[in-house]
């Protein structure tokens, strides 16, 4: 067996995995000379996307969109009023226009000609097959639509591929016929964010976003670490999925693998949270099932064991937050609620065992943590153009939003009283799982600092992410176990 640890070029102080440590049951184990206690720290889970039982699902998805205007409503109010003045005029409602240039607030809808729609099933000229299924949607047909309340006018003057559905803004400009032309825009941006340790934020402080590297982090910044593990997209159940790598990747996290050294710096990973899609998705053929067949369906029953297997050992040994995703057994609209604990027998002994819903906040020393498990993403990424992979993360913080074309595209629980969606406190770390590959960006502005995580799905690439409390830095870790032919 062999095991690779990717790590950034210049953290020399980061020990190798030891392979010789790495022994057989039958063959002699390397005990180490010393016990490590693992490190502890103090976790609030904000628990605001749990959904209480008595869920309002006779109530129309519009007034989700309206509770999302209400809440950011005046948050872009007064960023139009600090970026172009009080001179120009902010009109109450768009039916109020009139000549001239003014400023007008309500969100974006965009009609996107390829988008299916559910009224095109029936219309006499439906065919399935003709059903678009591409990646991107996006075509020079789309137009761009801004509404309020009272009503909705069409937008000239932006691209409709760098927008979606969803975002509430404030226009600058002025009607012409039936069009809004737009001069300029403004979007809510970051909100107020907690003050970070203050320590970390020296550290950030005393180094630029743009030029900060691991020779930044002096020896007694490494030597104190303590490391959030972050991981997603096990898919057990896949039968194309190699099993090795998901055993290898626990016990060296549990400290059951590697060298004295390495397990002195596993004792350093304080949390783990594996961000959804933890099993493959099953679609079973019920007509061909008898009862009893679907009553011990084993393709079911059996990943379910070995994922609760998994995480009973992960969860001896450190701390576990286990988040839903589109292919766990969850209900499928947003936000996704925790996995019942009957799936969990063995798992949900341990105090140290979270069933965390999807999306998940939560606060690590004073460190705030926010993420999905990459549903948000995967699906603004279809009816829009992004430049790069932080593109659609950024703009949800901007934006203020985490699922802004929910409910349009993209499931969720419909709500009256607010958008859960809205988000009112800027976190320090930010995260999206199941994406294609690990990739990070320290984001800074106005004197706020995000961490941008995408985790790259365990089942593709073997790897997690270690995240350190100290700097906000991240460290890709990668278990290659090559099978024999």
């Amino acid at each position: 067996m062999e095991c690779l640890r990717h790590i950034p070029d210049g953290l020399d102080s980061f020990p190798p995995i030891d392979v010789d440590a790495m022994k057989d049951d039958n063959e002699d184990s390397v005990v180490p000379e010393k016990v490590f206690e693992r490190q502890t720290t103090s976790v609030k889970i904000d628990k605001r996307f749990e959904i209480s039982k008595t869920g309002q699902f006779a109530v129309q998805f519009a007034h989700l969109y309206f509770s999302r205007l209400l809440q950011l409503r005046k948050i872009v109010a007064n960023r139009a009023i600090e970026k172009w003045g009080r001179n120009i005029p902010l009109l109450e409602h768009i039916t109020l226009l009139k000549d001239g240039e003014c400023v007008i607030i309500g969100t974006f809808f965009k009609k996107m000609k390829l988008k299916a729609r559910i009224l095109d099933e029936y219309s006499e000229n439906f065919k399935a097959a003709e059903i678009n299924d591409f990646d991107n949607l996006v075509s020079s047909d789309d137009v761009l639509i801004i509404e309020d309340v009272e009503g909705r006018i069409d937008v000239k003057n932006l691209p409709p591929e760098k927008w979606i559905t969803g975002i509430v803004v404030a226009l600058k400009g002025r009607q012409v016929r039936s069009e809004f032309v737009v001069s300029d825009i403004c979007i809510p941006e970051l909100p107020k964010q907690l003050p970070l340790p203050p320590k970390l934020r020296a550290f950030l402080d005393s180094s630029s976003c743009s030029s900060m590297n691991d020779d930044d982090i002096d020896q007694s910044t490494q030597n104190s670490s303590r490391f959030v593990a972050l991981m997603s997209g096990f898919q057990i159940g896949d039968k194309r999925t190699n099993p090795l790598p998901f055993q290898m990747m626990i016990d060296y996290i549990s400290g059951f693998l590697g060298s004295e050294q390495e397990q002195e710096f596993c004792s350093k990973i304080v949390r783990v949270i594996i961000a959804g899609n933890s099993l493959v998705e099953y679609h079973p053929d019920i007509d061909d099932m008898s009862r009893k067949q679907r009553e011990a369906d084993t393709p079911v029953t059996r990943p379910l064991q070995q994922l609760d297997l998994l995480m009973t050992q992960l969860s001896s040994s450190v701390p576990v937050d286990l988040m839903c995703g589109p292919s766990d057994p969850s209900n499928f609209s947003l936000p996704q609620q925790p996995f019942h604990r009957c799936l969990f027998p063995s798992s949900t002994t341990f105090d140290s065992f979270h069933r965390a819903s999807n999306p998940h906040a939560l606060t690590i020393d004073d460190i705030s943590f926010l993420g999905t498990s990459g549903q948000n993403i995967d699906d603004m990424r279809k009816y829009a153009t992004f430049t790069n992979e932080f593109e659609a993360l950024e703009g949800t913080l901007r934006w203020r939003v985490i699922c802004p074309t929910a409910p349009d595209t993209l499931g969720c629980h419909p709500s009256v009283k607010e958008d859960v969606f809205v988000i009112d406190e800027c976190p320090h770390v930010y995260f999206a799982g199941n994406q294609k590959e690990f990739s990070t960006k320290l984001f800074c502005e106005n004197g706020r600092f995000v961490r941008l995580i995408n985790i790259p799905s365990f089942a593709e690439t073997h790897s997690i992410v270690l995240l350190d409390l100290n700097t906000l830095e991240c460290h890709p870790i990668q278990f290659d176990v090559p099978l024999s032919d």
